[in-house]
């Protein structure tokens, strides 16, 4: 598909992400305005709605109940592509206008965001994969003995989706809420992956987003004569020292939010029901993508 991006685009994309960086987010990008173009409706019942059900009709409680995971891990994964997707084009918006503190708050979003996704996300695709043809079943109606873990998954879904900050006087009216992890128990895991470091970078990235001594000292810049001189103009430096120190991990925390979510829309493609199908990934070459081959082998499919 060829890119309707203006060359000053492509190369402020390259001078971010680099060129891997870029090239993922073109692959992205036809994903992306492919579910801009067509939205999807999800139908959810209610817990006094689903025991009714599962009362006068246990076969249809059993389809409804898969189809809400479906729709869950459809959401988990288009939301994942677009959140990310929009925190990298804040960071390329900010370089283009040499704006140092919006770079760096989309960067921490990015980072936070790829920490969120990745807690839990991985291993959706292969646990829906592995059960597709009783996933198919359920959804025609069938009521096959499901050894899908169904709480699990439906657990880790709805903390990506509902999970949240609340204070304890809040807490007493809202019984059902999910409570947010703190960001950094997101990020930590992320150090298992190249190039290291995430987690230092995640701290510089705090330092300068909050309102901290690095968020305006950064603006400081010493003479020859050992003063400090107030220099408002210093952004487009101060960027591209950030990235010569971190555009590897800039790159890999992009690859790292979007390539479950690809997945999962693979998945999707043959264990959901046909609302839930991105064509749009039909054409994404996943072949080196180890979570996709464990995917298509479970499904019994090319990779």
């Amino acid at each position: 598909m060829k890119s309707s991006q203006s060359p000053i685009t492509r190369d402020a994309e390259q001078a971010v992400f680099g060129v891997n960086g870029s090239l993922m987010l073109e692959t992205v990008r036809t994903t992306v305005r492919a579910l801009e173009g067509a939205p999807v409706r999800y139908k959810y019942l209610s817990l006094d709605e689903h025991e009714a059900l599962f009362k006068t009709d246990a076969t249809a409680g059993v389809r409804v109940q898969m189809t809400e995971l479906l729709y869950h891990a459809h959401f988990a994964a288009v939301a994942t592509l677009v959140r990310a997707y929009r925190w990298a084009e804040g960071c390329i918006a900010a370089y283009s206008q040499d704006l140092f503190l919006p770079f760096c708050a989309s960067a921490r979003g990015l980072l936070e965001a790829t920490g969120d996704s990745y807690d839990g996300l991985p291993r959706v695709p292969l646990a829906l994969a592995g059960q597709k043809a009783n996933i198919q079943k359920a959804l025609k109606g069938a009521s096959p003995p499901l050894q899908l873990r169904y709480k699990e998954l439906e657990d880790v879904l709805l903390h990506f989706s509902h999970a949240k900050r609340v204070d304890k006087s809040q807490r007493a009216t809202s019984p059902d809420y999910v409570p947010a992890k703190l960001p950094s128990t997101y990020t930590k895991p992320l150090e298992d992956f190249p190039p290291g470091g995430f987690y230092d970078w995640y701290q510089e990235l705090c330092e300068l987003t909050h309102p901290a001594s690095d968020s305006v000292c950064y603006m400081l810049v010493p003479d020859t004569e050992g003063r400090l001189e107030f220099q408002a103009s210093v952004d487009r430096e101060r960027i591209q020292a950030h990235l010569n120190r971190n555009q590897a991990r800039l790159a890999e925390v992009l690859r790292i939010s979007q390539v479950p979510a690809l997945v999962m829309l693979r998945v999707l493609l043959y264990v959901g029901p046909p609302e839930l199908h991105v064509s749009a990934v039909k054409a994404i070459d996943l072949r080196q993508i180890g979570l996709w081959r464990k995917c298509a082998a479970a499904l019994e499919v090319e990779p």
